[in-house]
């Protein structure tokens, strides 16, 4: 049976120090992005999907974003065992044939921007 993988992003946080420049020569902090690989027989995975995502927010939320970028292998086993009990309450007998991994990645094709009037973290693609 053919195995597929789909991921879900937790979500991009900015940590210092790994910055560029911007053409004013301001230092621009690059974001990092958490995020989980869920592989599964297709039919599975296909199907499972609707109760794999909330089952995976509440993972994420337990284990933290910052924690699975600054220490994905530490954070895996929390993260596996709050996954693959509440996907054992919802899927019972389906949970034992998905597995999962976590991790982060730098996104070097993104830029951060700070709105000072809203506080609010955009993060957005350069362009080519």
């Amino acid at each position: 049976m053919l195995c597929i993988c789909r991921q879900f992003e937790f979500g991009w946080v900015s940590l210092l120090p790994e910055t560029i420049n911007d053409s004013e020569g301001t230092p621009t902090p690059r974001p990092f992005m958490a995020y989980a690989n869920f592989y599964a027989p297709e039919d599975i995975l296909v199907s499972a999907w609707n109760d794999i995502v909330p089952c995976a927010i509440i993972a994420g939320k337990t284990v933290g974003i910052v924690s699975i970028i600054t220490n994905p292998v530490a954070s895996l086993g929390i993260f596996e065992c709050t996954f693959k009990s509440c996907l054992i309450a919802r899927l019972g007998w389906h949970s034992d044939r998905i597995n999962v991994s976590i991790g982060a990645l730098q996104l070097y094709d993104q830029i951060t921007h700070y709105d000072t009037k809203n506080n609010d973290l955009i993060i957005s693609r350069m362009s080519s």
